[in-house]
């Protein structure tokens, strides 16, 4: 999905949906699995201590991780509470103090963080201030640090002065014409921040 919009101002005039190459029902699987994982320990230790209140807790979280695991293994989707779980469960074992809670704490954490990073949709925004493409992380360059961006064959090329060579590919076919638009704006953008090689 390609959005130009002709005017000027904050917004991007080219917002270009990147294909992901992540697979969603694989990463559920990871991270329910990680917090299922948690769980068990945790009701484990809770069992030991005979503490029945975090033991009826972990016993229904718990149900409920494994209900979401079972669902994804059978190709639907986890529900978007699981990372609101994942999240206060990492919480949960960051304030009981212990090493085993510490522990389980930064792996949900970041189990939560790698979760929503992966899962966001990667797109590059061109604008008259630069190029910034979005994946799993934020790359900016601003046209003076740029040779060439060029979009052909539904991969998008951006080539910068430092040699770095970054190539993705289009989530959707695009028409010739805005295909020519884009690579045009790129083209007077560069030349007027200081001349690009032409790919």
């Amino acid at each position: 999905m390609i959005n130009i919009v002709k005017n000027t101002g904050s917004t991007p005039p080219y917002h270009i949906i990147l294909k992901n190459k992540v697979n969603p029902q694989s990463l559920d699987k990871a991270s329910l699995f990680i917090l299922f994982t948690a769980l068990v320990a945790c009701l484990a230790r809770a069992v030991y201590l005979t503490a029945t209140i975090v033991i009826i807790v972990s016993l229904l979280l718990l149900i409920l991780t494994g209900w979401w695991l079972y669902g994804v293994f059978n190709k639907k989707p986890a529900s978007r509470f699981s990372a609101i779980i994942i999240a206060i469960t990492a919480v949960y074992f960051f304030i009981q103090l212990t090493g085993l809670g510490f522990f389980m704490g930064i792996m949900l954490a970041l189990t939560f963080w790698f979760d929503k990073r992966l899962k966001r949709e990667p797109h590059v925004t061109i604008s008259s201030s630069g190029v910034t493409v979005i994946t799993f992380f934020a790359l900016p360059f601003t046209w003076q640090q740029l040779n060439n961006v060029i979009i052909k064959d539904g991969v998008l090329t951006v080539d910068t002065k430092s040699n770095r060579l970054i190539q993705k590919e289009l989530a959707n076919d695009i028409t010739t014409a805005d295909e020519a638009e884009i690579n045009e704006f790129c083209r007077l953008n560069i030349a007027a921040n200081g001349a690009g090689a032409v790919l």
